[in-house]
């Protein structure tokens, strides 16, 4: 919707700046606002401080969802630094399992020797 279909279904002219929240809050809650005519609706019952208050809404959604973006990056960064940690731990069990082995190896063949 443009600014001036806005203001005629209102009947009333808004700044740039407001028009622009308003419209940001049209965009994005389509579910609300089906048909420009709600739009012009709800300001008019409403104001301009519901839209104010939506958009507010608005920006602090998208602060969340930067967030969680960061978060799933972050929690996939560690995932793959478990994994990597889990096969070094792997390698060193196997590596302790057969130092064990060739100790015992090495006590029985002392005690062969020392039968002697």
């Amino acid at each position: 919707m443009m600014k001036h279909e806005f203001e005629d279904l209102i009947g009333q002219t808004v700044a740039y700046d407001e028009y622009n929240r308003l419209e940001k809050c049209y965009m994005t809650f389509n579910s609300l606002f089906p048909t420009k005519q709600a739009v012009a609706d709800f300001y008019k019952v409403n104001g301009m401080a519901a839209f104010n208050a939506l958009y507010t809404e608005l920006v602090l959604l998208d602060v969340d969802v930067s967030a969680m973006a960061s978060l799933r990056a972050e929690n996939y960064g560690l995932k793959e630094e478990r994994d990597c940690l889990s096969a070094e731990n792997d390698l060193l069990r196997c590596r302790l399992k057969f130092c064990v082995k060739a100790l015992s190896c090495m006590e029985d063949i002392y005690s062969e020797i020392k039968s002697f």
